[in-house]
Order: C-alpha cells, then sequence, then structure tokens
C-alpha cells in the first residue's frame, strides 16, 4: 500500500464568496495565504513527494506548506463545473440542487464533469503513484477520493467535513483507495 495524503487548497477570493471556482484560475485570498501559514503538518509528509494540481490554488498551497511543487499532475485538476463556474451557490436554483443529490454520481452541470467522470479520472492516476505522495488538490477531486474509498454515492453529503486546507489520509492498493481518516 502507497501512503496519499489529499490536501484541499487554501482559501480564494471566490471561496469566501460561496462561488463555484471549477477550473476558473483564482489565486489565493491573502486570508487563505494566511490560514496555510498557521497550518501544521507532521514532519514526516515534508520527506514524501509533493505533487500538485496545475491551479493556481493548489501550486501556491504546496509551495506556502512544503516550499516547492515536485510536479504538476493534469488529474488533480478541479472538477470541471461547466456553465456553473463563477455562480453562487444561492444563485444555483433549488431545483438545480435537488437534481444533483437525486442524479448522484452522474449529475452534470452544462458543460461541466460528472462526480463519475472525475472518479475515473482519479482512478486511472492511482496506480502511477509509486511511493508516499502528498496531493494537492480540490474538493472536487477530494470528493471523489471518498466516494471511491467509501462507497459514499454524492447523494448526501460527503463523509468528512472538507473545509479549505484540509488533510486526509489515504492508502493506495493498484487503483484501489483506502480512507484512513484526517492527518493531525
Amino acid at each position: 500500500m502507497i501512503p496519499l495524503v489529499l490536501i484541499r487548497h487554501g482559501p480564494t477570493d471566490w471561496t469566501a464568496a460561496g462561488r463555484l471556482q471549477g477550473r476558473v484560475d483564482q489565486p489565493l485570498s491573502e486570508a487563505g495565504r494566511e490560514r496555510l501559514r498557521a497550518l501544521t503538518l507532521p514532519d514526516d509528509l515534508r520527506t514524501w513527494e509533493w505533487i500538485s494540481s496545475p491551479l493556481s490554488r493548489a501550486i501556491e498551497t504546496a509551495i506556502i506548506l512544503r516550499g516547492f511543487v515536485e510536479r504538476l499532475e493534469p488529474a488533480l485538476i478541479e472538477r470541471d463545473a461547466g456553465a456553473f463556474e463563477g455562480l453562487t451557490r444561492d444563485e444555483l436554483d433549488a431545483e438545480v440542487r435537488r437534481l444533483s443529490l437525486r442524479d448522484g454520481l452522474d449529475w452534470c452541470p452544462p458543460g461541466g464533469e460528472s462526480p463519475r467522470a472525475v472518479m475515473a479520472r482519479l482512478k486511472a492516476f492511482l496506480p502511477t503513484l509509486i511511493k508516499p505522495t502528498v496531493a494537492v488538490t480540490h474538493r472536487g477531486v477530494i470528493e471523489a477520493a471518498l466516494a471511491l474509498s467509501t462507497g459514499w454515492d454524492y447523494t448526501g453529503p460527503p463523509p468528512v467535513r472538507l473545509k479549505p486546507g484540509v488533510a486526509l489520509r489515504f492508502a493506495v492498493t493498484g487503483a484501489n483507495l483506502v480512507y484512513e481518516g484526517p492527518v493531525g
């Protein structure tokens, strides 16, 4: 089993405003940078390989937490929110939210990506890991990891609260993922 820690990037101005970022390349907010500087991670994680989504908010999170990123990984990019990128959750009407819960893994915003598609992308990436890895990524990718490892089907809230900066520990065997709990 290969140890894997997934870290959600720090907050952006859009995070604070409740906007869906998707693939829009928003930088960290100053408050987000300060919040990350206050985080303490176990020392052993600093010796692991650190990879990041190619979006700047994830790269900057890794740099703040470790000082550098060893490589960028396209499979870690955020779920594409399609036509909903930039909208607040309040701007999405109740019917859209209701449909997303009913359709679970197959719900897809117009022009976007379904949770099942993100899970497939992540499942294809997992066998490439050969040593303990810290991956700085996004809520949508971490949700996909939780779905793969716990059987969560997206029809209710995720089994873990996914605040910005959260770090979760997993174990990888081939394309299989086991959720082990929060780091800390």
